[in-house]
């Protein structure tokens, strides 16, 4: 078991978030950062965080606010910025004696597009996507979407159910339990978040030529979340000239934790890999 260190992080306005590291013995290959999905939190990534420390790679990860052990509001924010203001306090933690890679999965693929496209990702040397949430993989019914903006401008901070269902995440039953069990899995978002995440998701498809950054793009086939069409478009409309997408037939949402997930750790290690130079 990789010895897990865990240090004190701000956001640029006070908001106190949670981030830990495992390093590998001697110099690392290169940093990584995880950044987490929506409702999730680092504390998930334990057996892959301990996996890249294995490979030689320092593993960065944290909370960013309204999840896990970081403060705020469950499943909110006030404005988008302010989670790429979280992305950013992570990121400045992150030493730039090797190279840096972030690793994002879900909404955290969201929030790392929509912050490179609008202000740059400086001295990272590329993003592995995993599973991006650039749009839902379903049509919602209109009147729900009616209904929380309604209740969004009075009460902008109103929790809803967010309806995932535990079989939707991966097809390991063991991980299934584990996540119903866990009691820093959120469950819950807010208008506010909802609809500044909708405004992002248009923003990063529209302008996805502004990408430059080299990536490693993931998908499950099965994903009944996160639209794997979506992240095709991304990719193939993005500016980057290092970049490849990889469909994994029957994987659902989360594939770090997938059955069959040793070989996607693996396709991840080693393109960050050959990458470290």
């Amino acid at each position: 078991m990789t010895a897990i260190e865990t240090q004190p992080l701000q956001s640029a306005d006070g908001t106190r978030l949670y981030r830990e590291t495992r390093l590998p013995a001697g110099t690392p290959r290169a940093h990584v950062l995880v950044v987490h999905g929506f409702g999730d939190h680092v504390g998930r990534y334990d057996a892959f965080l301990n996996h890249l420390a294995a490979e030689g790679f320092a593993a960065h990860g944290f909370d960013y606010r309204g999840h896990g052990r970081a403060e705020g509001r469950r499943g909110h924010c006030a404005a988008y910025a302010d989670l790429v203001a979280d992305l950013d306090a992570a990121l400045a933690t992150v030493p730039t004696d090797r190279p840096r890679f972030l690793y994002v999965h879900s909404h955290g693929g969201l929030m790392t597009a929509y912050t490179a496209i609008t202000r740059g990702l400086p001295e990272v040397a590329g993003v592995v996507f995993s599973a991006p949430w650039f749009q839902l993989a379903f049509t919602p019914p209109r009147w729900k979407i009616t209904a929380a903006r309604w209740v969004g401008k009075v009460l902008p901070t109103a929790p809803f159910d967010s309806e995932i269902r535990f079989d939707q995440l991966s097809r390991d039953g063991a991980w299934q339990e584990a996540t119903r069990m866990d009691p820093l899995y959120g469950r819950t978002i807010t208008p506010s978040w909802f609809f500044a995440a909708l405004a992002a998701q248009r923003q990063v498809l529209a302008e996805a030529a502004a990408f430059r950054v080299p990536f490693a793009m993931h998908h499950g086939t099965a994903d009944t979340i996160a639209s794997p069409e979506a992240s095709r478009a991304f990719h193939d409309a993005a500016g980057a000239t290092d970049k490849s997408y990889t469909a994994w037939p029957d994987f659902r949402h989360e594939l770090a934790h997938e059955i069959g997930r040793e070989a996607y750790w693996r396709a991840v290690t080693d393109w960050i890999g050959a990458r470290c130079a």
